[in-house]
């Protein structure tokens, strides 16, 4: 998504949802604070906050891929390896995620529960 996106987006709402029963007041409300709250993230006119599953499709396929030789197996312990690959943020705003913070704080125990 972005600041033109997510403008788009509004407006193609308020032309298509034209009645204003309780319902689609509601709804419209909701998705506009949905919406306005995802673009005040956004750090400027030219950021972009990707809202697909694609990426996370992505990231479980190269760990099955790399981890085990049977395509049905499933997710194990090895699950720790899958933000390794990822990076967030602007190429030259990163976001202030750490990673490494979040691993420490998942045990193996965790992962078996």
């Amino acid at each position: 998504m972005s600041r033109k996106s997510i403008d788009t987006c509004l407006k193609e709402m308020d032309k298509i949802l034209k009645k204003n029963n309780k319902r689609i007041k509601q709804f419209k409300l909701s998705v506009r604070q949905y919406l306005e709250q995802e673009r005040d993230k956004l750090a400027n006119e030219k950021s972009v906050w990707n809202a697909s599953s694609d990426m996370i499709e992505s990231l479980f396929g190269c760990h099955k891929f790399k981890r085990s030789r049977n395509p049905l197996h499933g997710v194990t312990a090895c699950v720790l390896i899958l933000p390794l690959p990822t990076r967030t943020g602007d190429r030259g705003h990163p976001s202030a995620i750490g990673f490494k913070h979040c691993l420490e704080g998942v045990f193996m125990k965790d992962l078996e529960s």
